[in-house]
């Protein structure tokens, strides 16, 4: 994909920063991020990729408890680490600085659509 291409097309980023396990440690927790997981396999066909980033080893295992709800989804998604200096090169790469927030390595004008903080 040209990442200059304007389509309709959904790039997903999932950012795991300050991810604990009290965040999946209630059933209604679990319930949440299984239904969320499965509703983004149903946007499947509009995504063309996507990035998984600050993954700690906790957010690493709840990716792979996700996979029977959210396999397909998962397998256009890189998975990265807490390293930003290894993953903000890559997600430039694929989606142009204005549209990115500057801590994913964008610009400091940008302005999101939307922002979901499930972490609260």
């Amino acid at each position: 994909t040209d990442k200059n291409d304007t389509n309709d097309e959904i790039v997903v980023i999932v950012d795991y920063d300050g991810f604990q396990f009290r965040h999946i440690s209630t059933p209604d927790a679990v319930k949440f991020v299984l239904t969320l997981a499965s509703k983004l396999e149903k946007c499947y066909a509009q995504i063309p990729y996507g990035y998984v980033i600050n993954a700690n080893p906790l957010a690493y295992q709840v990716v792979i408890l996700s996979k029977p709800t959210a396999g397909n989804f998962l397998q256009k998604m890189d998975i990265h680490g807490t390293n930003s200096q290894s993953w903000i090169p890559k997600i430039q790469r694929m989606i142009p600085q204005d549209q990115l927030p500057p801590a994913y390595g964008g610009s400091s004008d940008f302005k999101p659509l939307v922002t979901y903080n499930f972490l609260e």
